[in-house]
């Protein structure tokens, strides 16, 4: 679908969780989660918008958008729409949350409009995935910035959901004109680079998250290295499964739990 419900439910989630942890009260946690899904669902829309033509050209018939179930004018409108809600939504967390709302908008638009035809598609996801954190902690009075690691862990875990979400599509997108960093270096690499971050920011975690037990830390490493390791073995198939992105999602809550237990 072109909203792509499970991926935009699964951010504002994991956004709103860590909200949740950090002891945000009901009302902010309604807004971060309302704001997050408006935010994923209007640029999963500006994306189908977007590549409309392209997808008909290449016959991607399974998009609403290019096959005319949906009539594309409509879907820019929504899309906009929804971003607007976004920032009115973000506006009642205080500045702060309106000013990541606006560079994390910007950072899915750049992604749809110009970087997933580059090599440096991943930056994209570097910024709207690392500033989730922030984000869910917004709803403090004043500027609260979490410590450095932490933006580095969401950042790896938008890069690993960038390869990982590729990967069953790669020569789909490429006939379809798409060249970003997945496409480039193709299901194996992205393979690879999906085990290293996953790694590197469940590392991170189970060494700096202090506040976490030491038991959770050592188990949530364990399952994360098993799981990324079956992830990687999979994007070497001939045709990648599916299963590698919701993969990626579980790893990426494990992250969460552990961050907010570091709150």
């Amino acid at each position: 679908m072109s909203t792509h419900p499970g991926p935009s439910l699964v951010v504002a989630a994991l956004t709103t969780f860590f909200a949740a942890m950090s002891g945000a009260p009901g009302g902010a946690i309604a807004v971060v989660f309302l704001a997050m899904l408006a935010n994923q669902t209007g640029i999963g829309l500006g994306n189908d918008w977007w590549d409309a033509t392209r997808d008909q050209e290449s016959g991607r018939i399974d998009k609403p958008v290019a096959n005319g179930r949906l009539p594309r004018q409509a879907v820019l409108g929504v899309a906009l729409g929804l971003g607007a809600l976004a920032l009115g939504l973000s506006s009642l967390l205080g500045l702060w949350a309106l000013g990541l709302q606006v560079l994390m908008l910007a950072a899915g638009w750049w992604y749809n409009v110009v970087a997933k035809f580059q090599w440096a598609s991943p930056l994209s996801y570097v910024l709207g995935f690392g500033l989730l954190p922030a984000f869910a902690l917004s709803w403090h009075q004043g500027v609260v910035v979490p410590a450095w690691w932490v933006f580095v862990v969401a950042a790896l875990l938008g890069v690993s959901a960038h390869f990982a979400n590729a990967l069953p599509d790669l020569h789909d997108d490429s006939l379809a004109g798409v060249r970003g960093a997945p496409q480039i270096v193709g299901p194996q690499w992205s393979g690879i680079i999906v085990l290293v971050a996953v790694l590197v920011s469940t590392g991170l975690i189970a060494g700096l998250a202090t506040g976490s037990p030491v038991i959770f830390r050592i188990l949530m490493f364990t399952v994360a290295i098993g799981l990324a390791l079956w992830a990687t073995v999979m994007a070497f198939w001939p045709t990648p499964p599916r299963i590698i992105f919701p993969i990626v999602m579980l790893l990426a809550g494990l992250c969460v739990v552990g961050l907010g237990f570091s709150l």
